[in-house]
């Protein structure tokens, strides 16, 4: 997630990166995370309950050289 400046990543970047941000637990219903499973074509049986969802609000992220 970003900030009110939007910046995006391409979804096939690889390797480490620095991020600095503000670092959030939320929770997810089931139902919502069921919703999220199929939608990835995952198994959504195994879920069971509310889980966690770790969210980075994002003011920067700088991408390292791979090496």
């Amino acid at each position: 997630m970003f900030g009110k400046d939007d910046f995006f990543i391409p979804t096939d970047t690889s390797g480490d990166a620095v991020v600095h941000g503000t670092l959030s637990v939320k929770t997810m219903s089931e139902k919502m995370a069921r919703h999220l499973a199929d939608d990835a074509g995952q198994d959504s049986s195994k879920i069971q309950g509310d889980t966690q969802e770790f969210q980075i609000m994002a003011t920067s992220v700088m991408l390292l050289p791979s090496s």
